[in-house]
């Protein structure tokens, strides 16, 4: 273990986080609330990132170095980044304030808040901030700005990134990231300019805008974009959520000229929405009335799982059982692979998928050799087997939490189970006792440990957080 290349790049991060909490700084000055709270924690990112990344190491970065750092950071960032939720007194008990920032950061939307509306408007801003950030990554936005692609880089960015694979669409993996994110704030511009457009006033059209393009669903209002009861609302955030749950190396790909309409993923994920959508909107006519009121509910609610981000028209409590089962499905599969969104993801699903039909056949024809193709290209076996690798220690770790948690007295196996999906998954509500108007404040604090927990596992897809706890992690790399 190289850790002063470890401590540098955490280091950097920590600038980065520095900077970012002055920006609802000046949000809270400008509504005139206190504003030292923000300083406070800004010189406590500042002042340890400027000490760890003092000097550039010589040494080279590779995977490891890159799963410890991305794994520490963003554990890191969650401690430190809680303080401003305490020193400002909006929530005063560190481990709430704590779920409250890894909630933001992973982008997953579940809260400990019963009462949103009347925290400061730097709070509510910073929250939503949070999901943005966190939506294409701290680190991600750390490549952007180097002057230069450094060997170890992707290593960095395959540690932090969404999907099974990640490569670069430009010869400089910085210029890459930079193209990205140019295109994550070009969308998120959009969206805030049609929400402006509509009436929505600035405030909450810029918060929403965060937390749709992150898919990280906090909402400004207590009983989240159900109070607005607006169907223009609706209809935007059910677009953008869909849009920012696409790889968003199609939108390179468009702008380029190249064929992006034939990509496998973004249609398999297409088709999930629409089946999924009318399959629910069927199901619940008879519960809200109509079938016109029903496919309002159903694909803002679907966009929302599928997209990972959390916000609710709806209380979806109230549904037939097989809508709930449906969209907790919906909510595991998740988004495309190189988008802000969470889950299994639709490639690996379409991996799983073509994966089993193949050895099914095997087992037929043991002799005959099958080949597994994705967008016409044949996929070797290492990457397949990853696939299921992954998929096992996702099952695992979904099962092995339930029962965790199951021992909360305020939970039911059914609060339990959907709860433990919900965050691992980023997708913030589940159904029952934490359902999409409910909170997560009654559960105890061991509960809330579990799922911020989870919530990191999900976000940064298991294996940055889990090689931290392996113990031939933290040997010294000899030099001799």
């Amino acid at each position: 273990m190289h850790y002063k290349s470890v401590f540098y790049i955490i280091g950097q991060i920590f600038k980065i986080m520095g900077a970012a909490v002055l920006i609802p700084m000046f949000v809270a000055i400008g509504f005139g609330e206190a504003f030292l709270p923000y300083i406070y924690v800004a010189i406590m990112f500042l002042g340890l990132g400027f000490l760890m990344a003092f000097k550039k190491p010589k040494e080279k970065i590779y995977s490891k170095e890159a799963a410890v750092s991305i794994g520490l950071a963003w554990v890191l960032v969650s401690l430190i980044g809680a303080l401003l939720y305490v020193i400002s007194g909006a929530i005063p008990q560190y481990i709430n304030a704590f779920f409250e920032m890894v909630s933001g950061i992973t982008t997953t939307g579940a809260t400990i808040l019963v009462e949103i509306e009347s925290l400061p408007k730097g709070i509510l801003f910073f929250r939503n901030f949070t999901n943005w950030i966190g939506g294409m990554g701290i680190l991600m936005f750390m490549l952007a700005l180097m002057p230069k692609s450094e060997d170890g880089d992707i290593h960095l960015l395959r540690a932090e990134s969404a999907g099974p694979s990640v490569g670069k669409l430009t010869a400089k993996l910085s210029n890459t990231a930079r193209v990205l994110y140019l295109i994550y704030i070009v969308i998120s511009v959009v969206q805030f300019g049609i929400l402006l457009i509509g009436g929505v006033n600035w405030f909450d059209a810029i918060t929403l805008t965060f937390a749709t393009a992150g898919t990280g669903g906090f909402a400004p209002t207590n009983i989240s974009i159900a109070s607005y009861n607006s169907f223009f609302v609706e209809i935007v955030l059910t677009v953008f959520m869909f849009i920012f749950s696409i790889n968003f190396s199609l939108f390179f790909f468009v702008l380029i000229g190249k064929v992006a309409y034939k990509n496998e993923e973004f249609w398999t994920f297409f088709i999930i929405f629409v089946v999924s959508t009318l399959l629910i909107a069927i199901n619940i006519t008879s519960t809200v009335g109509d079938f016109w009121t029903a496919l309002r509910y159903s694909s803002f609610q679907v966009s929302s799982a599928s997209s990972s981000s959390g916000f609710a028209v709806a209380d979806y409590n109230t549904w037939p059982a097989f809508s709930q089962a449906l969209i907790i499905v919906v909510m595991m599969i998740g988004g495309c692979a190189g988008s802000t969104a969470g889950g299994l993801k639709v490639s690996r699903l379409i991996g799983l998928v073509k994966g089993s039909y193949v050895k099914t056949r095997q087992t037929i024809n043991p002799r005959k050799v099958f080949a597994i193709k994705i967008d016409g290209k044949t996929q070797d076996e290492g990457y397949i087997s990853s696939i299921f690798t992954y998929f096992t220690i996702y099952i695992f770790i979904i099962l092995v939490f339930t029962m965790l948690v199951s021992l909360d007295a305020q939970l039911d196996f059914g609060s339990a189970f959907s709860a433990c999906v919900a965050t691992f998954n980023n997708a913030g509500p589940g159904i029952g006792a934490v359902g999409p108007m409910g909170s997560y404040a009654t559960l105890g604090v061991g509960s809330k440990i579990i799922f911020s927990a989870l919530m990191l596992i999900g976000r940064l897809e298991i294996f940055p957080i889990l090689i931290l706890f392996i113990p031939s992690t933290w040997r010294r790399v000899n030099k001799n």
